[in-house]
């Protein structure tokens, strides 16, 4: 019997293995539950920080998807009216340059990208959008600057008026705006001198060149220099002897912008006027006399040609004059203008 029982306990310990899955004999040690366990969570844990991870790559690259899509798309957009802008004069439409100008400030680099290419028209239409899109085109005004000295004169014209649409944001092309004040093409001239007054405002460089654009071939040219300088008041008055000239102009609404610029010039066109209306062709006279009816200024030469116009042969001097004599103030009259 007593070399029987190890017998029987090695055997039960045989059995036990068996049905716990190991091999009699293998002498392979039970692996706890424990540590099968822990096992299984790092697993898991892993698998889920992967997941985590692959996640949220996925959600940041949608995101950034989403913020950029938007520029990229409008970038785009831009780049294929911007390309319009070379098209031939048929084919561009116009709704083309309005788009441009709505996009604002996105828009102003490819077109100054343009401003500065070779296709003349096409630098032609980037001015006219700069111009259009106004103090938003800030940023361009450095090339504006450049582009004042384009060989092409429909260039030239089309920046220089930019220039003033952009307004006080365009102060440093103050210098080379000057400049084009003695551009050989009227248009230019015209149009730096608007530009600088809606800049600065020194009508005393500006008085002598729209004076002289009084006398240009081009009618609009002469009626938007007489315009410019009823906006400068009394600061015209060295061109009172120009505006007074062009009472008689051959087109007829030049003469009624010449006497509405004079009136706006106030007291210091008098002498030019009353000179008018004793030398004048009969319109001339007629268009002087309202200018001085409607500055009312009674003084002693005033009146005293007033009362000689309404004695004229021509009817229209003789109305003009007794509307002008029913305007000036009951008061005694003052000393002559010299």
């Amino acid at each position: 019997m007593g070399r029987l029982a190890p017998i029987c306990v090695a055997s039960r310990l045989d059995a036990g293995r068996v049905l716990d899955g190991d091999k009699p004999g293998a002498g392979k040690p039970r692996r706890s539950l424990q540590t099968s366990t822990m096992a299984h969570c790092r697993t898991y844990r892993a698998l889920c920080v992967a997941a985590l991870s692959t996640s949220a790559f996925v959600v940041a690259v949608f995101f950034v998807a989403a913020v950029a899509w938007p520029k990229w798309a409008e970038y785009w957009e831009i780049e294929s009216l911007v390309r319009g802008l070379g098209a031939a004069e048929d084919a561009i439409p116009w709704i083309t340059l309005r788009e441009l100008v709505q996009r604002g400030e996105p828009a102003v680099r490819p077109v100054v990208r343009v401003l500065r290419g070779s296709d003349t028209d096409a630098r032609c239409r980037a001015a006219l959008v700069l111009g259009a899109m106004g103090p938003a085109a800030g940023s361009a005004v450095p090339a504006l600057s450049a582009a004042l000295a384009d060989s092409s004169d429909q260039v030239r014209e089309r920046v220089a008026y930019a220039l003033g649409r952009i307004g006080p944001a365009a102060g440093s092309a103050v210098p080379t705006l000057r400049i084009a004040l003695s551009d050989p093409v009227s248009v230019v001239r015209l149009n730096a001198a608007e530009s600088l007054w809606g800049i600065d405002r020194h009508a005393h460089l500006l008085v002598p060149v729209l004076a002289e654009l009084l006398g240009d071939a081009d009618e609009r040219l002469r009626l938007r220099s007489a315009y410019l300088l009823g906006r400068m008041g009394s600061d015209a008055r060295p061109a009172t002897a120009a505006l007074a000239a062009a009472l008689d102009d051959r087109w007829s609404q030049m003469g009624t912008q010449s006497a509405h610029t004079l009136v706006q010039i106030g007291r210091p066109a008098l002498p030019s006027l009353t000179e008018t209306v004793n030398t004048g062709s009969a319109r001339a006279r007629a268009l002087a006399v309202y200018a001085l009816g409607e500055i009312a200024e009674p003084t002693d030469r005033v009146l005293a040609v007033l009362r000689m116009a309404a004695l004229d042969d021509d009817p229209w001097v003789r109305n003009a004059a007794d509307r002008a004599i029913s305007r000036m103030p009951h008061e005694p009259a003052v000393a002559g203008v010299r």
